[in-house]
């Protein structure tokens, strides 16, 4: 059971708590009669049929709680079930929940921050350290078995209690555990980065050597060598540069118009209901749409030059874009925005306030799509229109079978798609320093 009671809300209160029973398998006469006359116990009657939208966050938990008991666990864990309710409910959850499992006679481990919650529960209290989790204390709760969590607080040994754990309780410094910890941290990303460059070597090595073994034609599939070699070629002719930078600046023009335009739309359908209802049909449909069917139009419209292919580039991009970023403004938490409109906040205000930050990750991970979607946008446009660029340099390989050459750009290509990648995730870190 965990901190927020996480019903469906598109199912019954019947069919929420027979979920786990479906689930697994075991939904029969037997265990729906169980299911039943847990719920009939617990008050749930008459509420069976209603969608957890109707109910109250205290009879949610309740609800939550009995679909946890629905495949008869031998042991419950409960992590902070009661930390999203306000406290007069926390207290009358926490009454019930203590009910339901003596009467049960369940076994539970329940994880909380709250020291009260914790005395007027427990049989036993185990105290945790800081990460990596280390025992630090346990005591045994003397409370008589038959008194009600509401009735342990009453009790003068309560206080006692709370003074005790007030006592023990106190800011460590890190620990050496946690100094470890750290350690081990560190470790793990250092060898995963280790993995990554040992993965690299062992391909290209992979590679040289089945060419030079003639277990592969290094005529068809080529060779690290022979790209090593047709890459200096392209350096000394001074043609390399001429075809990057070719590709550079259609590739990140189109991603910077694909992406401003493409934001700029969302706010606009955000903004306005009516907007996005009249348009979204529309995007979906030009999403579908196999941009390369366009290629004569295009080419028509622009002529055979640098405007297609960076044309090209933003339709590809534009729409998935839109589309990402409309759904990131529109799943920001309602509460949130009734929040800051209970403070007099404008429409204006809710999205510099809350919209755009909100929508940061939405951002990052449209942006990172967009890199990809950008390159095959502007490799696109060249196969169709260009005569230079890396996507030239791919079909004049291929048309005359130089296949090193098609190789060694299809490499030049992953660099710089990898490198453009690597600047978002950049910009990530900077922008996403409060995940």
């Amino acid at each position: 059971m965990l901190q927020k009671d996480h019903l469906f809300e598109w199912l019954t209160i019947e069919n929420n708590i027979l979920l786990p029973l479906k689930i697994k398998k075991k939904l029969n006469d037997n265990t729906k009669a169980y299911v039943n006359r847990l719920i009939e116990k617990y008050g749930l009657s008459e509420f069976k049929k209603y969608y957890p939208n109707q109910l109250s966050g205290g009879m949610r938990q309740r609800v939550a709680l009995i679909r946890t008991l629905s495949s008869s666990p031998k042991l419950l864990l409960l992590d902070e079930p009661f930390s999203a309710l306000d406290y007069q409910t926390r207290l009358l959850v926490c009454n019930d929940v203590h009910k339901i499992i003596k009467s049960e006679k369940k076994t539970a481990i329940l994880v909380t921050h709250d020291i009260t919650e914790a005395i007027s529960l427990a049989d036993e209290i185990i105290v945790l350290t800081k990460r990596p989790a280390k025992l630090k204390n346990q005591y045994k709760i003397d409370f008589p078995p038959e008194l009600s969590p509401l009735k342990r607080r009453e009790q003068h040994t309560f206080g006692v209690w709370f003074e005790n754990f007030g006592r023990n309780l106190t800011m460590a410094d890190i620990s050496y555990e946690r100094k470890k910890y750290l350690k081990r941290e560190r470790n793990k990303f250092l060898t995963v980065n280790v993995l990554r460059i040992t993965v690299l070597v062992a391909f290209i090595a992979l590679w040289e050597a089945l060419v030079d073994l003639k277990i592969i034609d290094g005529f068809l599939f080529s060779s690290p060598s022979r790209v090593v070699k047709t890459l200096g070629e392209l350096l000394y002719s001074g043609e390399l540069f001429d075809h990057v930078f070719t590709t550079l600046y259609e590739t990140i023009l189109g991603f910077l118009i694909a992406s401003v335009l493409g934001i700029a739309i969302a706010v606009i359908m955000w903004w306005s209901e009516t907007v996005r209802k009249v348009l979204e049909p529309y995007t979906v449909v030009l999403n579908s749409l196999p941009k390369i069917a366009l290629g004569p139009l295009i080419i028509i419209w622009f002529g055979a030059g640098v405007k297609a292919i960076v044309f090209m580039a933003i339709i590809i991009t534009l729409i998935v874009t839109i589309i990402n970023m409309l759904t990131g403004f529109i799943e920001v938490d309602e509460n949130k925005i009734n929040l800051l409109k209970s403070m007099g906040a404008n429409k204006m205000q809710i999205f510099f306030n809350l919209i755009l930050p909100a929508s940061a990750p939405t951002l990052i991970s449209t942006l990172k799509i967009n890199v990809g979607m950008s390159w095959i946008g502007s490799i696109m446009g060249e196969y169709l229109v260009s005569k230079k660029g890396i996507g030239y340099l791919i079909v004049y390989g291929g048309q005359v079978f130089k296949l090193d050459l098609v190789m060694t750009s299809t490499i030049i290509l992953c660099v710089l798609a990898g490198l453009m990648y690597l600047i978002v995730s950049v910009l990530e870190r900077r922008l996403l320093k409060w995940k």
